[in-house]
Protein backbone atom coordinates (compact mmCIF):
# COMPACT_ATOMS: atom_id res chain seq x y z
CA UNK A 1 0.00 0.00 0.00
CA UNK A 2 2.88 2.37 0.66
CA UNK A 3 5.11 2.97 -2.39
CA UNK A 4 8.83 2.27 -2.23
CA UNK A 5 9.55 5.86 -3.29
CA UNK A 6 7.61 9.04 -3.93
CA UNK A 7 9.08 12.17 -5.49
CA UNK A 8 7.32 15.45 -6.27
CA UNK A 9 8.96 18.27 -8.23
CA UNK A 10 7.60 21.52 -9.56
CA UNK A 11 8.63 24.62 -11.42
CA UNK A 12 6.67 27.89 -11.47
CA UNK A 13 7.60 30.73 -13.81
CA UNK A 14 6.06 34.20 -13.64
CA UNK A 15 5.14 35.26 -17.18
CA UNK A 16 3.58 38.60 -16.31
CA UNK A 17 4.23 40.55 -13.13
CA UNK A 18 2.04 43.49 -12.10
CA UNK A 19 3.56 46.88 -11.27
CA UNK A 20 1.45 46.92 -8.09
CA UNK A 21 0.20 43.58 -6.73
CA UNK A 22 -3.07 45.07 -5.47
CA UNK A 23 -4.25 46.35 -8.86
CA UNK A 24 -2.32 44.65 -11.66
CA UNK A 25 -2.67 41.39 -13.54
CA UNK A 26 -0.22 38.54 -12.94
CA UNK A 27 0.24 35.35 -14.96
CA UNK A 28 2.07 32.29 -13.66
CA UNK A 29 2.89 29.06 -15.54
CA UNK A 30 3.69 25.90 -13.60
CA UNK A 31 4.82 22.38 -14.39
CA UNK A 32 4.49 19.73 -11.67
CA UNK A 33 5.55 16.10 -11.82
CA UNK A 34 5.30 13.19 -9.43
CA UNK A 35 6.87 9.77 -9.39
CA UNK A 36 5.34 6.94 -7.36
CA UNK A 37 7.32 3.74 -6.89
CA UNK A 38 6.03 0.19 -6.89
CA UNK A 39 3.60 -0.72 -4.13
CA UNK A 40 1.93 -3.78 -2.69
CA UNK A 41 -1.81 -4.30 -2.96
CA UNK A 42 -4.07 -3.99 0.05
CA UNK A 43 -4.93 -7.45 1.31
CA UNK A 44 -1.55 -8.94 0.32
CA UNK A 45 -0.32 -9.02 3.92
CA UNK A 46 2.47 -11.48 3.10
CA UNK A 47 3.66 -9.39 0.11
CA UNK A 48 3.78 -12.36 -2.25
CA UNK A 49 1.58 -11.16 -5.12
CA UNK A 50 2.64 -9.00 -8.05
CA UNK A 51 3.00 -5.34 -7.05
CA UNK A 52 1.61 -2.29 -8.82
CA UNK A 53 4.07 -0.82 -11.32
CA UNK A 54 5.73 2.51 -10.69
CA UNK A 55 4.52 5.55 -12.63
CA UNK A 56 5.22 9.22 -13.31
CA UNK A 57 2.58 11.85 -14.10
CA UNK A 58 3.00 15.53 -15.08
CA UNK A 59 0.58 18.46 -14.79
CA UNK A 60 0.71 21.87 -16.48
CA UNK A 61 -1.13 24.96 -15.23
CA UNK A 62 -1.64 28.66 -15.90
CA UNK A 63 -2.82 30.99 -13.15
CA UNK A 64 -4.14 34.49 -13.87
CA UNK A 65 -4.45 36.79 -10.85
CA UNK A 66 -6.27 40.13 -10.83
CA UNK A 67 -7.07 41.98 -7.62
CA UNK A 68 -8.74 39.41 -5.32
CA UNK A 69 -9.58 36.98 -8.16
CA UNK A 70 -7.61 33.99 -9.36
CA UNK A 71 -8.45 32.09 -12.55
CA UNK A 72 -6.62 28.81 -12.95
CA UNK A 73 -6.55 26.30 -15.78
CA UNK A 74 -4.71 23.01 -15.38
CA UNK A 75 -4.06 20.10 -17.72
CA UNK A 76 -3.77 17.05 -15.47
CA UNK A 77 -1.91 13.92 -16.60
CA UNK A 78 -0.41 15.94 -19.44
CA UNK A 79 1.04 12.96 -21.33
CA UNK A 80 -2.05 10.75 -20.72
CA UNK A 81 -0.07 8.10 -18.83
CA UNK A 82 -1.98 4.92 -18.04
CA UNK A 83 -1.22 3.71 -14.52
CA UNK A 84 -2.88 2.10 -11.53
CA UNK A 85 -2.83 4.14 -8.32
CA UNK A 86 -4.35 1.61 -5.89
CA UNK A 87 -5.09 -2.08 -5.74
CA UNK A 88 -6.79 -4.51 -3.41
CA UNK A 89 -8.06 -8.09 -3.21
CA UNK A 90 -11.80 -8.49 -2.73
CA UNK A 91 -14.60 -10.94 -3.40
CA UNK A 92 -16.25 -10.71 -6.80
CA UNK A 93 -19.93 -11.27 -6.03
CA UNK A 94 -20.78 -11.27 -9.75
CA UNK A 95 -18.67 -14.38 -10.44
CA UNK A 96 -19.79 -17.92 -9.50
CA UNK A 97 -18.50 -18.83 -6.04
CA UNK A 98 -17.55 -15.22 -5.25
CA UNK A 99 -13.79 -15.70 -5.77
CA UNK A 100 -11.30 -13.26 -4.28
CA UNK A 101 -9.82 -11.28 -7.16
CA UNK A 102 -7.41 -8.46 -7.80
CA UNK A 103 -9.12 -5.03 -8.20
CA UNK A 104 -7.19 -2.03 -9.50
CA UNK A 105 -7.96 1.71 -9.53
CA UNK A 106 -6.71 3.47 -12.68
CA UNK A 107 -5.24 6.96 -12.66
CA UNK A 108 -7.44 9.64 -14.17
CA UNK A 109 -6.87 10.14 -17.90
CA UNK A 110 -5.68 13.48 -19.27
CA UNK A 111 -8.25 16.11 -18.32
CA UNK A 112 -8.66 19.85 -17.89
CA UNK A 113 -9.59 21.60 -14.66
CA UNK A 114 -10.67 25.25 -14.47
CA UNK A 115 -11.29 27.17 -11.27
CA UNK A 116 -12.12 30.71 -10.24
CA UNK A 117 -11.52 31.78 -6.66
CA UNK A 118 -11.53 34.90 -4.52
CA UNK A 119 -11.05 35.91 -0.90
CA UNK A 120 -13.76 37.80 0.97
Amino acid sequence: MVPDHRVNVGLAVPILRPPAPETGVALLAALDARYVGRQWLRGDDENVRRRLSDYAIADLSLTLTWRDFELRGAMRNLFDRHAFTFGTFAENATAPGSPVQRWLTPALPRHMQVSLSTDF
